[in-house]
């Protein structure tokens, strides 16, 4: 979405971000509601930042940005992620994966899986190419898993995948892309390639590398995801799965 009114007013400023990603300067917000980015420049003289460009961060269940710089040059994003939790259990919430930042031609925030992740693979499973119908087509079952999926639709069918009782859906008339309640404009290209990362009751979405991100809960009970096709068929291009293992920290580069 282009930023067009510089005279609007934002009701809240939660959490605040402001920070130079490339030659643009990107701040980020959180107004009770889904966090949202601006793109543009900051006059340091006349302490002033005028965006160009606004959107949203993440249309799910995060909030709370923070940023950081790594030693290889990444601009990092944290987000809280909120999960509802019943407080009877001793907890509530948990942070969402670190996102590595970038804006793309167009001007607009990407959000990508930091590539360390990929570590955590386990063996890998590879689903030949096939064709969808009206019948969804079972992918996995588990509840910690990472999916690489290409969907090609047919025409205006719409294309996704059913994980754990969650629908991601990709509606390209529309032009809009969903998960669970959570929507997002993503545009209507000719595919749509999506990284899934499955954690029991948490699943943050990727789309198109990173055009969207989303972080959602998932149902408890259900263990199945599938992938399909409505209003039309499409071609599965490419699937692959693998099972994540644990991830291992250590404090050991941080002075404590």
């Amino acid at each position: 979405m282009v930023y067009r009114d510089r005279s609007a007013e934002l009701s809240n400023i939660e959490c605040p971000n402001l920070f130079r990603l490339g030659e643009r300067w990107v701040l980020l917000d959180s107004p009770h509601a889904p966090c949202e980015y601006f793109v543009g420049d900051l006059d340091l003289e006349r302490a002033r930042f005028t965006p160009d460009i606004r959107g949203v961060v993440d249309p799910g269940a995060s909030y709370a940005s923070n940023i950081s710089r790594d030693d290889k040059g990444r601009t990092i994003l944290w987000l809280w992620g909120r999960t509802g939790t019943d407080p009877a259990k001793g907890w509530n919430g948990c942070m969402a994966m670190p996102r590595t930042l970038s804006i793309d031609e167009d001007g607009l925030l990407r959000q990508q899986p930091a590539a360390e992740f990929e570590t955590l693979r386990g063996m890998e499973r590879t689903m030949a190419p096939t064709d969808l119908r009206e019948k969804p087509m079972t992918l996995a079952d588990g509840d910690t898993m990472e999916i690489e999926a290409i969907l090609r639709p047919s025409g205006e069918a719409q294309v996704g995948l059913q994980v754990r009782g969650t629908e991601i859906a990709w509606n390209p008339g529309e032009g809009t892309f969903s998960v669970g309640k959570a929507r997002k404009l993503l545009g209507r290209q000719q595919s749509l390639r999506l990284r899934v990362f499955l954690d029991r009751r948490v699943m943050e979405v990727y789309a198109n590398e990173g055009v969207a991100a989303v972080f959602t809960t998932v149902d408890a009970g259900s263990r199945r995801v599938e992938a399909f096709a409505r209003s039309g068929t499409a071609r599965l291009e490419s699937c692959k799965v693998w099972p994540l293992r644990p991830a291992r920290f250590s404090l050991e580069s941080f002075n404590v």
